[in-house]
């Protein structure tokens, strides 16, 4: 597989919040290496290791434009300045709390926002998926076979041929990722509890919604790491 690419929202490296979701995952995607990740109580070690093993992947963050490969005629350095120029646009930026909770069978943070704040939200990440789709190659058969796997609505299933992934726009829902897969209701709701606990002490911490991260995935042996994180200022 070659390098894939990913525009998503992270909280600043360093901050409270990305310690949180690092520490969780067990994953530090702004150096790279895996750090240690103290499991829920009463869950061992390897449990947790398999319950993260997807968002360990991926880095801690909340998706804007799914993982993608490069175009043809398409690089590393045009992508980045597509991003930064999207940043001179009249978007609005927003901070908002989060908390802790379920989204099908993963666990995840959610933005704790009101109908008309999220619809701002989802324009947001509409017009940087439209924006860079001229970046983004179409699927090949084996990522769109693993796409086709999940359960898709007619609108998503559209989506996912015209974009690449299936849960935008009207189906966009943003979250930062904290476990995979916990396909067993009790043991699913036992870890939101632990996690929810542990998260309290930031639920007043706002999430500033002020950059786009580029991350780049060299290989599919290799995690996402953060490439570039682009504000309206400079890219840092």
């Amino acid at each position: 597989m070659s390098t894939r690419y990913a525009l998503y929202a992270a909280p600043r490296p360093g901050s409270p919040l990305w310690d949180f979701g690092s520490r969780t995952i067990g994953y530090d995607a702004a150096t790279g290496q895996k750090i240690t990740s103290i499991p829920p109580e009463n869950l061992t070690p390897e449990l947790w290791a398999r319950l993260t093993e997807e968002p360990r992947r991926y880095g801690f963050h909340a998706t804007l434009k799914a993982p993608f490969r490069l175009a043809e005629g398409q690089t590393e350095t045009l992508l980045c300045e597509a991003v930064q120029n999207l940043l001179f646009r009249s978007f609005f930026w927003s901070a908002f709390a989060l908390k802790c909770t379920e989204i099908g069978s993963f666990l995840a943070l959610v933005p704790d926002l009101n109908e008309m704040e999220y619809q701002k939200l989802r324009d947001i990440v509409a017009e940087i998926v439209r924006s860079l789709e001229p970046f983004r190659a179409p699927l090949n058969d084996a990522e769109m076979q693993k796409r086709l796997k999940a359960p898709l609505t007619e609108r998503q299933r559209h989506q996912l041929e015209n974009y690449g992934y299936p849960y935008i726009f009207n189906d966009f829902r943003f979250h930062l990722t904290l476990t995979g897969e916990i396909a067993d209701p009790a043991l699913r709701a036992k870890v939101l509890a632990a996690l929810s606990a542990r998260f309290a002490p930031l639920a007043d911490t706002k999430f500033e919604f002020d950059s786009i991260c580029l991350f780049r995935q060299l290989d599919s042996q290799s995690s996402f790491t953060l490439l570039q994180r682009f504000t309206r200022q400079n890219p840092s």
